[in-house]
């Protein structure tokens, strides 16, 4: 009986150490995965949400050239902000939390913000029309001539014709010139009355 109860308890001694020593391998496991997920997150740029590779932009010895693309309602400029060390460059985005990171490289880092006006070069050059499909759009250039920049609703042609006067809808269709973001946002706002129903801004 001596020698059954000592195999008894030596069984179970083993079955607790062998108990202790799984779940000391499945938590090595644990951390070793979250260890390696960590480190594949850390090795990509993280570009979708506009945050900065921190170790990317930390080890560059030799600086980075500092763009900024501005992004406008109409038209997009690209901003030269100088040459920057890796520390500057991570410190100049946290500094600006409307800027995204847009692309990185060896020596060349561009930021992105997007900005609520009109370049200055598409100042001149900007008007609402009527594409193909009878929606309101930004064109760069007369409608029917121009690059369509942006495309908003359909318009319910009739219904436009019936409510406002021949000379509006003449120069809607021929294109009303728009400078800045007050008038931008005025001939958005008229037109909106003339969407078809369940149509909604792009």
């Amino acid at each position: 009986m001596g020698w059954k109860n000592t195999l008894k308890k030596l069984k179970r001694q083993f079955r607790r150490k062998r108990g202790w020593l799984l779940a000391g391998l499945l938590l090595a496991a644990a951390v070793a995965w979250f260890s390696f997920d960590r480190m594949q997150g850390n090795g990509k740029s993280d570009l979708a949400d506009g945050s900065l590779p921190v170790l990317a932009v930390s080890d560059g010895e030799t600086g980075y050239e500092v763009v900024l693309h501005k992004r406008f309602l109409c038209g997009e400029q690209y901003e030269p902000l100088g040459h920057h060390s890796g520390r500057e460059a991570e410190e100049m985005l946290r500094s600006h939390p409307d800027w995204k990171l847009e692309s990185i490289d060896e020596n060349r880092l561009v930021y992105s913000v997007e900005v609520a006006d009109f370049s200055p070069e598409c100042r001149n050059n900007a008007y609402f029309g009527l594409d193909g499909n009878n929606s309101l759009a930004l064109f760069e250039g007369r409608p029917g001539e121009g690059r369509v920049i942006r495309t908003f609703f359909q318009i319910d042609v009739e219904h436009l014709q019936n409510s406002l006067p021949r000379e509006t809808v003449t120069e809607l269709m021929e294109g009303i010139k728009v400078t800045d973001y007050a008038e931008y946002s005025s001939v958005l706002s008229t037109f909106s009355e003339f969407a078809l129903p369940g149509a909604e801004p792009v």
